[in-house]
């Protein structure tokens, strides 16, 4: 039985009847800009918004938060695609009321059709901008996760694991999200991309770019990202590579980091303040 608050959302076109569909939750104030594939994939899905979560009832000011300069009104909207059968939610994370705006999510999707639920996510870690940006994947179930890597064999990922000495930004919501929905029999997958910490200084496309193409291969869609957003990926690696040469405090991280040496707190500070400082003194 549902227990949504009807206040608490609206819907902005047909529901859909799909058939044993998937999910695809994306949260918009990740570590690394979503919207360069949460955009692409929809068009390409041919998706249409059906819902949209009233901003009163989760966010204060009217929804509004000033981002730097910009007053940024927050959303959060569910995207259908009929002829793909898969769902796509994006959104900015609730400031109230998290587990009523969390069930009711979970309601509107299973009404919609949903029956396996993933949450999209980038995770900070101590890794390096000169290594692929590896998938870390989490299952709700000890059975979801042998038929997940029976059916998948081709990807490859690592167990998500902290250690002491690391600094990452768990994304608690999505355990949530998958808490709840073992809680109604429902198979919940969070994929999480390994970015390196450093990166959220200018936001990670390229992990933004792994997540797209995992969600491409799970959903056996054949899309390929254009040249300019893998671009701007390249350009990004190659500024953070030029703030690196001209640090010698900011290779010597790097290079103990690919060493699979952890960095203390104190040195993941410096690192970023490193390249801060080089930014601002020597970007071309």
């Amino acid at each position: 039985m549902m227990k949504y608050n009807k206040q608490s959302f609206e819907f902005l076109d047909k529901i859909p009847t799909l058939n044993n569909a998937s999910a695809f939750i994306f949260w918009e104030d990740d570590i690394s800009p979503i919207n360069s594939i949460f955009f692409p994939l929809s068009i390409y899905a041919e998706m249409r918004p059906y819902v949209k979560f009233n901003t009163k009832s989760y966010y204060p000011s009217e929804g509004l938060k000033l981002q730097g300069t910009i007053l940024k009104k927050q959303e959060s909207i569910l995207w259908v695609s009929d002829k793909k059968n898969t769902i796509f939610f994006i959104g900015n994370k609730p400031i109230f009321k998290h587990s009523e705006f969390i069930d009711t999510l979970i309601d509107i999707l299973v009404m919609s059709g949903v029956t396996n639920v993933y949450t999209v996510s980038c995770i900070s870690a101590q890794t390096s901008h000169r290594q692929k940006r590896a998938p870390l994947i989490i299952f709700n179930s000890e059975e979801l996760k042998a038929n997940f890597s029976k059916k998948y064999k081709s990807i490859k990922y690592k167990p998500f694991s902290i250690t002491p000495n690391m600094k990452t930004d768990i994304p608690e919501f999505n355990f949530y999200i998958s808490w709840k929905c073992a809680e109604k029999k429902i198979p919940s997958i969070n994929l999480m991309i390994e970015t390196p910490f450093y990166m959220s200084l200018i936001g990670d496309v390229s992990a933004s770019i792994t997540a797209g193409k995992l969600i491409c291969k799970i959903l056996k869609w054949r899309f390929q990202f254009k040249k300019s957003l893998t671009q701007i990926a390249e350009e990004q690696n190659e500024l953070i590579e030029f703030l690196v040469k001209n640090s010698e405090d900011a290779m010597d991280f790097i290079e103990r980091i690919e060493e699979n040496e952890l960095l203390s707190m104190e040195e993941m500070q410096l690192l970023l303040s490193e390249f801060k400082r080089v930014m601002e003194e020597k970007r071309p």
